[in-house]
């Protein structure tokens, strides 16, 4: 029987049952596809982060954890997800969400491979026996399992978000490919183009700023294929169908983030219990000052509210700094054989069919970088490219598909003589051979303790019963995560300044720490400035008696709100912590810092990534390393 028959015979009945059949799909690459799989999980387990990275993994893992709210848009479904990984018994909480990440990388490896067979079988007939495809789809997947993000995102909690967010868009492509197959039903259509809209709607629950901009390229593809966006009315009810278990999806969002915020405010960065705070949540508006859209900023400078030369500046920085780290991420990413392979494969695509399919990854791909050249995403350091790296993850997947699908159509001249034979051989494992090589080291976290040892030294750096201001990121979700997760230093009042500039802010503080006095919820400010003010002082001027008020080294918002305005204000030192010198610090006995620990801190390569160079400044300051960091 044929690869992908539209009918199979049906099964004699006899006395006693028979086994059925592998299905079609499978015959032939059976072994290779799974061996995919477990070659790439293998390859990830060996580099699996133990714990937490410098990222959002520790909040991602908590939100998870305890069914809470992550930072906006909320990430819903990744918490529900996490919270099913976190009862897998196999070590800590953190690991199992990392090891969660690992599995779905390695499923995207073997999806990517997938969506090549389909693509091969069913729109390249007459380039050999497809049987034999196997080593080709191989030699695709691990080239997208070791490519540079993707095995970053594949061995951390935070990493599993992007990575989730790639198999729905992978799927997605395999059911296009399957409504454009030769030889599908109009029934199996059906169900194909419902899977789709379904995967659609829980992505936007998932991760709605990727999957939004492959919408216009879901709208072209069903527009083009089925006569336009106004039809019969057959056309309409098929349309009401599918936006139906769309919106089954997104529910997930609409739902989740509302009924959480009420239930379990443990970290409502946004708050959503008001429509008008589930709007600021949806779509991030905390980032606006830090995302600065280039429309935006025309239509400003058109009605005279900037100069003109803040326009000049902003596309200057834009296409001047996300310009070259496109280029970098493909060059390292991807590399040149892989370019040159995605170019063929892509040449080849438009040939053979599939048009509407390939119709969705061109458009996708024009969206995403009409992103990079309207908003200014990464920071104004060179050194944080791997914000960028994050969102150009997607154009990973869609090259190695390509790249397969560029070394499948060279296969004529790759068989045959020896000489050749050898020639296929080399290429198809130099690819992923080529990114274990370069990328092994790089993505090595088996021995990444650096925030983890960083949190557990803040809370020895803290006594009982402090009152403790996380002044960023690096400070607060380890010690979010040790609370909530680990149920460590319960006594500990952990207060993240940057949360007092909004009145939810004040109102989770005021709500969970009643014994620190704070009123600033019930009191009217001008501006955000005078009620982080206002509630920065009223806290320690209430507590600074009884308990202490320590804050980390990082510079942050009682750094400048607080310690700035008192400038005969003197801290004392207490292992990675500081103590604001009053009564309550004079009693207490600091820290001498040779308590703390700093594990593998010469044996873990991504200790030299930008992010962790914070934690190694504060390390810096405290004796405990000399490396002229910068915070």
């Amino acid at each position: 029987m044929a690869p992908f028959s539209k009918s199979r015979p049906r099964e004699k009945k006899s006395g006693s049952p028979t086994a059925s059949p592998a299905p079609a799909f499978f015959s032939g690459d059976f072994y290779w596809l799974w061996a995919i799989f477990f070659l790439s999980f293998l390859g990830f387990l060996t580099t699996l982060c133990p714990c937490f990275m410098d990222d959002d993994s520790p909040e991602t893992i908590t939100a998870g954890v305890t069914l809470g709210l992550a930072h906006p848009p909320g990430y819903p479904l990744d918490a529900l997800v996490n919270r099913l990984l976190s009862l897998v018994p196999l070590g800590d909480p953190g690991f199992r969400v990392n090891w969660g990440s690992a599995l779905f990388a390695a499923f995207g490896a073997l999806l990517a491979a997938l969506n090549l067979k389909l693509l091969v079988v069913k729109f390249f007939p007459g380039r050999g026996e497809t049987k034999n495809l196997g080593p080709w789809l191989a030699s695709a997947g691990l080239f997208l399992a070791f490519s540079k993000t993707y095995w970053e995102k594949a061995v951390s909690a935070k990493g599993g978000l992007y990575i989730t967010e790639m198999l729905f868009l992978m799927a997605t492509l395999f059911c296009l490919l399957k409504l454009e197959s030769p030889d599908s039903g109009k029934g199996p259509r059906e169900k194909w183009a419902l899977l789709v809209f379904f995967l659609t709607g829980l992505a936007l629950a998932h991760y709605w700023e990727t999957q939004v901009i492959f919408m216009p390229g879901l709208v072209l593809f069903f527009a083009l294929r089925e006569g336009g966006l106004l039809g019969t009315a057959a056309f309409w009810t098929r349309t009401f169908r599918r936006l139906s278990l769309a919106a089954v999806g997104l529910s997930v969002f609409a739902l989740y983030l509302p009924l959480r915020a009420q239930l379990h405010p443990v970290l409502n960065l946004g708050d959503p219990r008001t429509w008008t705070l589930f709007k600021l949540t949806a779509r991030r508006a905390y980032v606006a000052g830090s995302e600065p859209v280039l429309p935006e900023k025309i239509w400003e400078a058109l009605r005279g509210a900037i100069p003109w030369s803040q326009v000049h500046t902003l596309w200057f920085q834009i296409t001047h700094l996300q310009n070259v780290e496109i280029s970098v991420h493909l060059w390292t990413d991807i590399g040149w054989v892989g370019l040159l392979l995605s170019a063929a494969g892509l040449f080849a695509w438009w040939r053979r069919g599939a048009r509407g399919s390939l119709l969705f990854l061109a458009v996708s791909g024009a969206c995403l970088l009409l992103v990079f050249y309207t908003i200014l995403i990464i920071p104004l350091d060179v050194r944080n490219r791997w914000y960028l790296d994050n969102f150009l993850l997607p154009s990973n997947w869609a090259l190695a598909i390509l790249a397969g699908l560029g070394l499948w159509v060279l296969r004529p001249h790759l068989t045959g003589s020896i000489p050749r034979r050898v020639l296929g051989a080399a290429l198809l494992v130099f690819l992923p051979l080529q990114q274990w090589l370069l990328n092994h080291a790089v993505s090595d976290e088996q021995n990444q303790m650096l925030r983890y040892d960083y949190g557990e030294n803040l809370m020895k750096s803290a006594p009982r019963n402090a009152i403790f201001f996380s002044e960023g990121d690096e400070d607060f979700f380890p010690l979010y995560y040790f609370q909530n997760v680990a149920h460590q230093r319960p006594d500990l009042r952990v207060i993240p300044p940057f949360t007092l500039f909004e009145t939810w802010g004040v109102e989770e503080v005021e709500y969970f720490h009643p014994e620190l006095g704070l009123t600033a919820a019930q009191v009217d400010f001008p501006d955000h400035f005078a009620r982080i003010i206002y509630s920065l002082s009223e806290i320690v001027a209430k507590n600074r008696d009884k308990d202490v008020c320590a804050f980390s080294y990082l510079p942050g918002a009682l750094h400048k709100y607080y310690c700035d305005l008192r400038p005969r204000l003197t801290a004392r030192r207490s292992g990675i912590a500081l103590w604001l010198n009053y009564p309550a610090a004079r009693r207490a006995r600091p820290l001498d810092p040779s308590q703390l620990r700093t594990r593998h801190w010469e044996d873990c390569p991504s200790n030299a990534h930008f992010s962790m160079m914070r934690i190694a400044w504060v390390y810096e300051q405290v004796g405990l390393l000399k490396l002229n960091a910068s915070p």
